[in-house]
């Protein structure tokens, strides 16, 4: 695929709550990816989108778990953004462990456009609210998407790295658009953080016995501080022979911005083998 990253995206955040969740552009509210993408001039051959009674695109959270509980988490890509429901590499995971397994729902706090800090975050918020999961599974975007401060607006912000720029530039005014050059010390101050965000979570994990698995839909984003810090759970979830024969439609979502469904089931079928492997072993 094709990116470009010379474009950095500001969006505004707003610290009112972090004890809730975390969502996209309208932090805590119900707000319908369809919407939005219809506002780009996109249309579906059928509805897209059906959230849950926390804004969120998979079953209903609940607290009377008594079946096997398992969490996905993650950004646009865990979410499913311009990719069917069922088609999404989270729900496709899911419905893998269900053949062998007594699970007790699909629950998925993926959210777009949201950093790994937020992610991990969610995980927590998730945690106080409905219960510590057995099994995390979580999907973490690169290390572009970083908080600066606007002193135009004194307040904070949150940005990230367009991979598309023609995209891009017809979603966000263009006052909101960064080069990347403007924000190159945010971005390392922000990676470090993000990096011991993980590593919090890997550690709470280990604390609390919970298997964590964890990647990223960028390739090898995290593969040296995963080795170098000892983080368990780290997969590499990328194997170009889950993708050769695909059809090039499958190969980005119906947005045109994000992967497409034969990406979704590389992730599955190898977050897949790994969780099976342990089970096994």
């Amino acid at each position: 695929m094709n990116f470009n990253k010379e474009i950095t995206i500001e969006h505004f955040l707003h610290y009112d709550n972090l004890n809730s969740f975390w969502g996209s552009l309208y932090p805590n509210q119900k707000i319908n990816s369809f919407d939005f993408e219809k506002n780009m001039g996109i249309v579906y051959d059928r509805d897209m989108y059906i959230f849950n009674n926390y804004g969120f695109r998979c079953d209903d959270f609940k607290n009377n778990i008594e079946k096997k509980h398992i969490l996905f988490a993650g950004c646009s890509e865990t979410e499913g953004v311009g990719n069917y429901y069922e088609d999404v590499w989270a729900k496709q995971l899911y419905e893998k462990i269900k053949l062998n397994e007594e699970v007790d729902g699909y629950f998925n706090i993926g959210k777009q456009a949201l950093s790994s800090s937020m992610i991990i975050k969610n995980i927590f918020n998730y945690i106080k609210m409905f219960g510590k999961p057995e099994v995390i599974f979580a999907m973490f975007p690169d290390h572009k998407r970083f908080v600066s401060w606007s002193t135009e607006r004194d307040s904070y912000t949150f940005l990230f790295t367009a991979f598309n720029k023609d995209v891009a530039k017809n979603i966000f005014n263009k006052s909101n658009i960064y080069n990347k050059s403007e924000k190159e010390i945010d971005i390392k101050i922000n990676e470090f953080y993000t990096n011991l965000s993980i590593i919090i979570l890997n550690d709470f994990c280990k604390i609390n016995n919970i298997k964590l698995y964890w990647s990223s839909w960028y390739k090898d984003c995290y593969k040296e501080i995963a080795n170098k810090y000892e983080i368990d759970g780290h997969i590499d979830i990328y194997n170009n022979k889950y993708i050769e024969d695909a059809k090039i439609s499958d190969l980005k979502a119906k947005d045109n911005a994000h992967f497409g469904v034969a990406f979704h089931k590389m992730w599955a079928e190898i977050f897949y083998e790994n969780y099976m492997y342990d089970k096994k072993n």
